[in-house]
């Protein structure tokens, strides 16, 4: 991957940071234009991506509510699809973070091992809020 287009995806990232997680309308039909020196970059949200927040000893309870937590954008001009996850937000998630424990992977066998709460967020991560709405896995693997 080239350094230009590495920077353009640290952008749309910045974009998903941007959606505060209580923040849970649905981003989709919005206009984001990433910008490079003299290139930009259209990227048309197909939807706002919702999981379970990291719920912490010290607020056990934020892991019931779900958040906003990323984007499912396609560059307007030549339909690349991006998938925006943004990371670690506030004290408490830090705080999570940093007593990091590692599980097996269960997306994928022999994929090695994730942090614990990387791989509960990325397991309920899904395309809306409604129940039964699609988790992320299920809506690319077409299951």
């Amino acid at each position: 991957m080239d350094l230009h287009k590495a920077i353009q995806y640290a952008q749309v990232v910045d974009a998903a940071y941007a959606v505060p997680p209580a923040h849970t309308a649905n981003a989709a039909g919005q206009v984001i234009t990433i910008s490079l020196g003299t290139t930009s970059t259209a990227y048309d949200v197909i939807t706002t991506l919702y999981a379970s927040d990291l719920a912490t000893d010290i607020n056990p309870r934020r892991g019931t509510t779900p958040v906003s937590i990323g984007l499912i954008l396609q560059a307007a001009a030549t339909d690349e699809a991006v998938i925006a996850l943004r990371g670690t937000e506030g004290i408490h998630e830090w705080l999570h973070d940093a007593a990091f424990l590692l599980v097996k992977c269960p997306f994928l066998p022999g994929a090695g091992r994730t942090e614990d709460g990387f791989t509960a967020m990325y397991g309920s991560l899904t395309t809306g809020l409604a129940a039964g709405s699609p988790t992320v896995a299920q809506a690319l693997t077409g299951r």
